[in-house]
């Protein structure tokens, strides 16, 4: 039986890799793993041959198990050739990924084809390879942000994740815009306790004009698959591929400002089920969150006068603490940003530039004032526009360009330089720096100031990659640019994507 001596063929390929490569210990798990799901190949085509199956069916699942059996058997011996004429040359990275491939193409068919529970200890918990680390997931905009009166619902959500049931559980972040989902989840996201439980994170914005398609493309797996494929990759294909590859591991995914069901119905499909404790996260503004997700969520709510101050204090001061003869006009402000911590930052990252200036906090208190009595949405869009029309000019017309790019997934950092460049929107008054160089600070004060929202690339470099606009701040934007017909004049030409 051909099948059953390519499972045998394995287990001897995955005896010789352990005993002759030199690096053994690099591809451990891995190859234990695909050792392991050898032998339990080996049992079912033994229990299958002493029943006496010969079925089309059975014969189907005998082919099948050959294929993927010298599959992984050419991976190794390929390795093992390598570092038999090269020893040290091999591209680690590269084998293990097809490792990786294998091992989890194995447990998807031993599980769903073969109906076989692979036994716990096969699939115990492993640390990714500093290779996918580095690579492998894009990540929010993780610059220190104070957190402040969210304490509760971080040690709600700690809990949910850590513990409780072994299936795939979905945990809801509902409020209004500026009421600090963001925020929360980011938290929860970036921390060390929840990096050390799950093996997986991926974190995906939700843009207004994305498709299900746009939504897997924001994943590292589904991005590189479709870069090195010769066609166009339905999004039913990448989500099978999603789907395979998630199912092996514990995983944590948050979508981020979820603002359509259709959508969400659209992916969820796509993430596996698979008994590891794994956890989905979803902030949205939407309602009856309790049809699809069996429970309220955890449900924001505004911050009290106290907390509004302590956050203000934090985002202008940090820990240094505010000036006696600020606190006064301080806390008017922030009593009139009614409890909504993204004005509370907008407010004072515009404050921070001034610091200690008190005739400028005294004309902040005194424009806030004029909307004094508004709810806490609408005010927050006078703050935002108060913020913009802060700005400089050369800032406020760098903004401006950002509606001119599709709202799909987000902005190339490169790209949009690029063009605030090609539209001499960028002056360098330092020959040591390049257009570029000044370009890219221009684009670190914006999101300084929270009026551009960024997307890092994974691991230490910490590389900003994309950038993106809220929808409160594209809306705001849309009537400003309406009212400034030089701006619209000045892009008349422009080209963009």
């Amino acid at each position: 039986m051909a099948a059953y001596a390519a499972v045998l063929s394995l287990i001897h390929a995955v005896r010789r890799i352990q005993i002759v490569t030199n690096h053994a210990k690099f591809y451990r798990s891995p190859i234990d793993h695909i050792g392991e799901m050898g032998f339990l190949l080996h049992h079912f085509l033994k229990s299958y041959s002493d029943h006496g199956e010969d079925s089309q069916h059975h014969l189907e699942l005998e082919r099948n198990i050959a294929d993927i059996a010298h599959k992984a058997e050419d991976i190794i011996d390929n390795l093992v050739a390598e570092e038999n004429v090269f020893p040290g040359s091999s591209d680690r990275e590269s084998y293990f990924e097809s490792f990786l491939r294998v091992q989890v193409d194995m447990k998807f068919f031993i599980e769903k084809d073969l109906e076989i529970q692979v036994p716990s200890r096969s699939v115990q918990r492993r640390r990714l390879s500093p290779y996918q680390k580095l690579h492998e997931y894009s990540l929010p905009d993780a610059s220190k942000r104070p957190i402040v009166g969210l304490e509760i619902q971080q040690n709600h959500i700690f809990e949910r994740l850590t513990t409780g049931q072994s299936s795939l559980e979905v945990i809801p972040i509902i409020g209004m815009t500026g009421i600090g989902k963001t925020t929360l989840a980011q938290s929860i996201y970036g921390s060390k306790c929840v990096s050390n439980h799950f093996e997986i994170r991926i974190w995906i914005t939700m843009f207004q004009e994305c498709t299900v398609r746009d939504v897997l493309l924001q994943i590292f797996i589904c991005k590189d698959t479709q870069y090195h494929s010769s066609s166009l990759l339905s999004a039913s294909h990448l989500g099978e591929i999603l789907y395979k590859y998630l199912f092996i591991w514990r995983y944590l995914i948050v979508l981020d400002d979820i603002w359509s069901w259709e959508i969400w119905n659209g992916i969820r499909i796509f993430f596996p089920d698979s008994g590891t404790m794994s956890r989905i996260i979803v902030t949205s503004r939407l309602s009856n969150v309790e049809t699809y997700f069996g429970f309220a969520g955890i449900q924001m709510s505004f911050l009290d006068r106290v907390k509004s101050w302590e956050l203000l204090c934090e985002t202008i001061f940090g820990t240094e603490g505010c000036p006696n003869e600020l606190e006064n006009v301080g806390k008017v402000i922030a009593c009139n940003c009614k409890g909504l911590p993204l004005s509370i930052l907008l407010i004072g990252k515009l404050l921070k530039k001034s610091r200690s200036n008190k005739e400028c906090w005294e004309d902040v208190a005194r424009d806030m004032a004029s909307f004094s009595n508004l709810e806490a949405e609408e005010g927050y869009r006078k703050i935002l526009l108060l913020c913009y029309k802060s700005l400089p000019e050369h800032l406020r017309r760098c903004l401006l360009l950002m509606l001119h790019f599709p709202e799909r997934d987000g902005i190339y950092v490169f790209r949009l330089i690029g063009h605030w460049v090609a539209q001499d929107f960028v002056e360098s008054y330092d020959n040591n720096k390049s257009l570029k160089e000044v370009g890219r600070e221009y684009l670190e004060d914006l999101v300084e100031r929270n009026l551009i929202m960024m997307v890092y690339e994974s691991g230490l470099t910490r590389k900003m990659t994309k950038c993106y606009l809220r929808d409160s701040t594209r809306d705001m934007l849309k009537v400003c640019s309406r009212r400034e017909k030089l701006f619209e004049e000045s892009l008349h030409s422009a080209r963009l994507p």
